[in-house]
C-alpha cells in the first residue's frame, strides 16, 4: 500500500524537530483525536503510532530501526496536529506532486 501510494521519503529531521501545538503526552493526544470529526483514519493512525512505541522499544538498538524514544509521540502529536488544521485532513497518494497540488506550502516547509 505504501509504495503504491507514491512511497514519500521518511525525513527524520522533520520529525526530531518537530515542536507540538500543544505539547502534552498520549493521553492528551488521544483525548484529542478521540474528539476528531474524521472517517477514523486519525485515531487509527495514532493507536498504531502509539502501540509502535512499545511494540519497537526492544529493537531500538537494531539496525533499521530508526524511530526511537519520544519520536513516536512526537510522531502522534504531528498526526493529531496536521487533522486538526483543517481541510483536507488527509492527503491521499502524497507520494506524487499531483496530490499536494490544493495544499498550500506550510510556513517554514524545506523540501
Amino acid at each position: 500500500m505504501y509504495t503504491s501510494r507514491g512511497c514519500p521519503d521518511l525525513l527524520l529531521d522533520e520529525v526530531t524537530n518537530y515542536s507540538p501545538k500543544q505539547p502534552s503526552g498520549w493521553d492528551q493526544v488521544i483525548k484529542r483525536v478521540n474528539k476528531m470529526e474524521d472517517d477514523g483514519h486519525a485515531s487509527k493512525l495514532v493507536r498504531a503510532l502509539a502501540h509502535g512505541q512499545v511494540a519497537c522499544e526492544k529493537y531500538e538498538g537494531k539496525e533499521g530501526f530508526v524511530i526511537k524514544r519520544d519520536m513516536w509521540e512526537k510522531l502522534g502529536h504531528m498526526a493529531i496536529d496536521s487533522v486538526e488544521a483543517g481541510e483536507p485532513h488527509w492527503v491521499r497518494s502524497c507520494g506524487f506532486e499531483e496530490a499536494w497540488e490544493k495544499i498550500p506550502m506550510r510556513e517554514g516547509a524545506r523540501l
